[in-house]
């Protein structure tokens, strides 16, 4: 992966080619395949992904059940980002990611190490945050609405 790919992500739009370049020092290629968890919902928190090919599902688990496609709260494709949860404490992933495509490519970066860069150049951290809050901001909306329209399904229908 090259500083062109991290420009097209979400997460780094407003970065100059300097600080994508700084950003992608951290970064390490992954991959998984189809029906491989790449993290556990609740487990700690230690990396940071953006999904280079392929498609992952972020879903819920329940407990004693065997995770499957209706837990699913949202799908993500190439260009997105998951496991957020490594930047902001209790560090705890709030949802499961599975490999939902026969191959998942991703790059992974520890939380604790895109802080530092954060710390170091200010300017990062804000453009990083910035997109982030508003890609989560983004996210919480389409579960409400989701809700939403399940509950009023549910309403109309007497369940």
């Amino acid at each position: 992966m090259d500083a062109e790919f991290l420009a097209t992500t979400e997460v780094c739009q407003g970065m100059n080619s300097d600080e994508l370049t700084k950003m992608l020092d951290l970064f390490t290629a992954d991959r998984c395949s189809q029906d491989e968890m790449i993290h556990g919902e609740g487990e700690k928190a230690k990396d940071f992904f953006l999904l280079s090919r392929g498609e992952v599902h972020l879903r819920f688990q329940l407990p004693g059940r065997d995770s499957a496609e209706s837990m699913n709260i949202s799908s993500i494709g190439p260009g997105s980002l998951f496991g957020w949860s490594a930047l902001v404490p209790p560090r705890r992933y709030t949802l499961a990611a599975w490999c939902a495509s026969p191959v998942c490519r991703y790059l992974r970066a520890d939380g604790h190490e895109l802080e530092r860069l954060f710390e170091r150049e200010p300017h990062i951290g804000y453009v990083f945050m910035r997109n982030l809050s508003v890609i989560v901001g983004s996210r919480l909306r389409a579960m409400r609405e989701e809700l939403a329209k399940s509950q009023g399904f549910d309403v109309i229908h007497g369940w």
